[in-house]
């Protein structure tokens, strides 16, 4: 016959003891810890890629819309672009830079959907529309790419400003 009372204390001296509870309690806390440590840095790591961006295509946008050559308005544009971004460190190798620039004649012509702008004549058209976009990839947390955006996108609209002095 069994002793139930010994088989309680042997019970109860076995579910005292404290080994492996630090590690337990370790890899508890370390885990997420070092999950938001990356969750931060990938954060860091994207609002510096924006603001490269938002740089990079204001200074192109600038230096394209200024120009008096109406023909060469996205060629100065992406020119412009591509050295700006060559520099820009966390903006890697591997990554899809997409840009496209559209002429308007006014603002309505611009927010409409359904009026044509066009991205190939230049000439007359008062307005531009500059766009960049990039294929963001997270580099630190791979598995989290549905917290993150596929992509970032970056509007940017000028005057033309001798496209102004023509129709003047």
């Amino acid at each position: 016959m069994i002793n139930v009372n010994a088989f309680i204390i042997l019970f109860l001296k076995r579910i005292g003891r404290n080994e492996g509870s630090v590690a337990l309690e370790f890899a508890l806390v370390f885990t997420p810890f070092i999950i938001s440590i990356f969750f931060i840095l990938e954060l860091c790591r994207m609002s510096f890629v924006i603001s490269a961006m938002d740089l990079a295509l204001s200074e192109s946008g600038y230096s394209a819309s200024v120009t008096r050559a109406p023909d060469k308005y996205l060629e100065i544009f992406t020119q412009k672009l591509d050295e700006k971004l060559t520099n820009v460190p966390l903006i890697g190798a591997g990554y899809q830079l997409h840009t496209s620039v559209t002429f308007c004649d006014n603002i309505s012509q611009l927010i409409s959907t359904t009026q044509a702008c066009s991205t190939q004549i230049s000439n007359g058209k008062q307005l531009a529309k500059y766009e960049l976009r990039l294929d963001y990839h997270p580099m630190l947390l791979t598995f989290a790419t549905s917290v993150f955006e596929k992509y970032l996108t970056r509007n940017l609209i000028f005057v033309q400003e001798f496209q102004r002095d023509i129709e003047q």
